[in-house]
């Protein structure tokens, strides 16, 4: 079966890249001999943002009499090259549905020259903007690398939206932030309410909140000009699933996901509506991999998970030149045996239910000709509870069992506002102007409490077995607290041009925020864009530097104010009585408390960007980009331990241990990224590869964690815990005759860093993570990860191409899709959750892998 699958997706590659290749010579071959008797004309179609849309339908009419040509735009940079045309006037025309029509009577076409068009298209009721001039940037310059999915690339992605959010993730690289509708939060909506997918790569202009980090937008569709329904339907049964590697026997696991979409007119012309209410209902086998005094435990159990998910949406025409957008999103999710597997027995288990409701309101329109606004605002309230399968005494023996109940309970209340608006405007042709503004504010309160009952930690197997703990830990305490915060941060940003085919961007940005006296975070971005070549335009190169700052998160704040020694506190006894853990340790008192806090000069974390990169067309279909960028973060928050005994005496001997949280800790990471990105509108075959080489190094994994010695953090620095050396990520989409279309994804990536430790508090400071003498953070590393899935569809309509024919642009669209989806394809084994415990009996090997093959069957309903 696997070599089957093997040879199924070498064919398919190989096709394409015969399909594609030799229609890319023929087509360049074909414009260097017409291009000397002939112009050309293209066509750039993006909206007010500068956001290209692919879909746009193109309409050239020639100065001879029925000489017209009509193309719809496929390509990812919203791009249509009309070649070989006789010099003469033309006619220009460029229509979207939901936006207006946007028409140029006099398109003048010269012998041998290569004229541009940019059409900035409005939604319904807006202005629209034509820039028209000879091309001699080949495509419009900006301060980053960007990448729009064509409809077809979008049809192919995971049903799924918390797999597709995962996938767009790993396309656009860590740490990517992931928006829709320019909003960050948030479920991601149903592909088929997508109407194009923005990827940003190393952007620099002041308006993200981090430098050079990725940026994915999603833009939705707004209600349609007809009636339409959408209904998904999606099955997965573990009776065409593949066994776990640690699971004796194929374990119990399905999935079934039910989505229905409507959008309309409500008053034609001016307000559509579009609703979507979805649900999903699954459980899959958790593995337990554990050892026992009486010998090994391997076992499997069921996590549940229920969700329901509704959504409606509004688009009204305010005025002429403004449109409202209002939408409201309603999330309920349930989650049951959280809180087991691996080492975790079953007992272990805990439910959590939570909710989360969104409303959003925006205005997006112009001012006169020059000037484009959009306001945003977003409320949210949402919570969550948790309660536990059962409350006992916690029992760990470090990386072999752990058993007791989980101990948690309570739950947590949130409510935030954001308020956000973007103005740009055109001072005159070289300087474009953008600036802005971002206000969070936020309220919490919450009442969770865990380990009120206490946990033993044993060192090893042959330590339980004589009843002899390492260690014991219990927080007592009020867990009720309740607070408010804020988040601030402006933007001003001038794009110049220099000359058509070099670009500056000059920006500055600055943010404060609540519990941090630290309000000198002023950020400067600049980034520069140059395309060299004349009128040939195929290469274009970038570079950027900028500076930005991380956010005190509200995690580590609600720590320093609930463990502040008295309202909770950490109780920990070293070596403590069994099954008493006071028997024999305090005579009158018990131990003295644990607390957390924060510094007082703690400040917000500096980062530092550079990147230099460069994009090269190959042909019309092969595009090549590299990429290579160095970052600096100064000022981390990092956690120590300052009452960590001295010659055997805490410095505080009233206190147990203290955990502060300062501004010292230091990270860098350095590497580059080769893309290749293949598109053919008439083959309708898209697709990309990335290799991407990263080495991240850092003293500490988070603002909580603490190093093995506190008094030396200079022994901490190695590779940080999410140091992926290696990473090869493709994917292919391709659409065949009689409905048929195929996806295929792969990825592949170097093993992650672990640390071996000795599983004592050897230096008696009550954290047990001590190394080996000689042995540093993070120098073992897990295996390598392969995975590969695919998706195949059958679809009774031509989806996109019918679209974008001139009589059924407004015509509903009707039709099914079948599809199959599989993840894991060749069912290979990727181990994961490697153990450093000396002292463990897995020490070094892995205790958990990744899921086998996974069988998903489906179908969507257009009528």
């Amino acid at each position: 079966m696997v070599l089957s699958f093997r040879w199924v997706t070498i064919s398919i590659c190989v096709w394409s890249l015969a399909w594609v290749c030799p229609a890319s010579v023929r087509a360049a071959a074909a414009s260097a001999a017409q291009e000397a008797a002939a112009g050309s004309l293209v066509v750039e179609v993006s909206d007010a943002l500068e956001g290209v849309l692919p879909g746009a339908t193109v309409t050239l009419v020639g100065p001879l009499p029925g000489e017209t040509r009509t193309f719809e735009i496929t390509s990812g940079r919203g791009e249509v090259l009309f070649d070989d045309l006789v010099p003469g006037r033309y006619r220009l025309r460029v229509e979207l549905a939901s936006f207006e029509l946007a028409e140029v009577d006099e398109v003048e076409i010269r012998a041998g020259r290569r004229t541009r068009h940019e059409v900035t298209l409005s939604l319904s009721g807006f202005t629209d903007e034509v820039v028209v001039g000879e091309e001699a940037a080949g495509r419009r310059l900006s301060d980053s690398f960007s990448d729009t999915m064509p409809e077809e690339e979008i049809e192919q992605l995971p049903d799924d939206p918390e797999e597709m959010a995962t996938f767009l993730q790993e396309l656009a690289g860590p740490d990517a932030e992931l928006r829709v509708n320019g909003f960050e939060d948030g479920e991601l909506p149903p592909k088929s309410q997508i109407q194009a997918i923005r990827i940003r790569s190393d952007p620099f202009s002041p308006d993200m909140h981090s430098a050079g980090r990725p940026r994915v937008d999603i833009i939705t569709k707004p209600g349609s000009s007809t009636w339409e329904n959408r209904v998904n339907i999606g099955f997965r049964d573990q009776s065409l699933d593949a066994r776990n590697a640690f699971a004796s026997e194929r374990g119990a696991g399905q999935t079934r996901r039910l989505e229905w979409d409507l959008s309309g007119p409500l008053v034609k012309n001016k307000t559509s509506i579009a609703l979507e209410v979805g649900g999903t209902s699954a459980f899959d086998a958790q593995t337990i991999v554990a050892t026992r005094p009486e010998g090994p435990l391997s076992d499997v159990v069921n996590q549940e998970f229920q969700q329901m998910n509704v959504e409606v949406r509004l688009d009204h025409a305010l005025t002429s030149t403004h449109t409202l957008h209002a939408e409201y999103q309603r999330r309920t999710g349930e989650r049951g045996n959280l809180g087991v597997g691996q080492y975790d027995l079953a007992e272990r288990a805990y439910a959590n239910e939570d909710f989360r409701n969104i409303l959003r309101i925006s205005d997006m329109g112009t001012f006169g000709k020059k000037v484009f606004n959009e306001f945003r605002l977003e409320y949210s309230w949402e919570g969550e509870d948790v309660r536990s399968l059962s409350d006992a005494v916690t029992i760990d023996v470090q990386n072999a069992f752990t058993e007791g109940g989980a101990q948690r309970g309570g739950g947590s209340r949130e409510r935030e506002l954001e308020i956000e608006n973007d103005l740009e405007f055109r001072l005159n042709d070289q300087h474009n102007m953008r600036m802005g503004f971002e206000a969070e504010l936020g309220r919490s309160r919450t009442d969770e409490w865990e380990n009120t009952s206490g946990t033993f930690t044993f060192a090893s197997l042959a330590d339980y077995e004589a009843r002899r703990p390492l260690q014991y830990t219990q927080r007592v305490g009020s867990p009720l607290l309740d607070y408010s915060r804020y988040e601030l941060g402006w933007y001003i940003y001038d794009e110049i041009r220099l000359q058509e085919n070099l670009q500056l961007g000059l920006g500055l940005r600055h943010e404060f925020q609540s519990h941090l006296a630290d309000w000198n975070n002023f950020a400067p971005r600049v980034s520069v864009g140059w395309t060299p070549g004349g009128d040939d335009g195929n290469t274009t190169l970038r570079g950027g530097f900028g500076i930005s700052y991380d956010w005190y998160d509200t995690d580590v704040y609600e720590e320093t104010l609930l463990v502040d020694g008295v309202q909770q506190r950490d109780l920990i006894i070293r070596n403590p009585g069994w099954p008493d853990p006071l028997a024999g340790s305090f005579e009158t008192e018990g131990p003295p408390p644990s607390r957390v806090q924060a510094a007082e000069d703690l400040v917000m974390p500096t980062r530092r960007r550079i990147s230099v990169g460069v994009e090269h067309e190959l042909t019309d279909a092969l595009e090549l980009g590299f990429n290579v960028f160095d970052e600096v973060t100064s000022n981390q928050f990092r956690g120590l331990n300052i009452n960590a005994p001295i010659d055997g005496e805490r410095p505080y001997p009233e206190f147990g241990r203290i955990t502060e949280v300062r501004s010292i800790g230091r990270e860098t990471e350095r590497g580059f990224d080769l893309r290749l990105r293949v598109r053919s509108e008439e083959r309708r075959l898209f697709g990309f590869a990335r290799y991407r080489y990263s080495r991240e190094m850092n003293d500490g994994e988070g603002a909580l964690s603490l190093p093995a010695d506190s008094y030396d953090l200079a022994a901490e620095w190695s590779p940080a815990g999410g140091d992926i050396r290696h990473r090869i990520f493709g994917s292919v989409s391709l659409r065949l005759p009689y409905g048929l279309g195929v996806g295929l994804r792969g990825d592949l990536s170097s093993g992650a860093p672990y640390t071996i430790r000795t599983g004592f508090d050897d230096n008696g400071d009550t954290v047990t993570n001590d190394r080996p003498a000689g042995v540093g953070r993070n120098t073992e590393r897990g295996s390598w990860q392969r995975d590969a899935d695919l998706r195949l569809s059958w679809r009774s309509d031509d989806g996109p191409e019918r679209r974008g024919r001139r009589d059924d642009r407004n015509q509903p669209r009707r039709g099914l899709e079948l599809y199959i989806q599989v993840r894991n394809l060749f069912n290979t084994t990727n181990f994961t959750n490697y153990s450093g415990v000396v002292t463990s009996p897995y020490f070094g090997q892995p205790t958990a892998a990744g899921s086998g093959r996974r069988l998903e069957l489906g179908t969507r309903l257009f009528f």
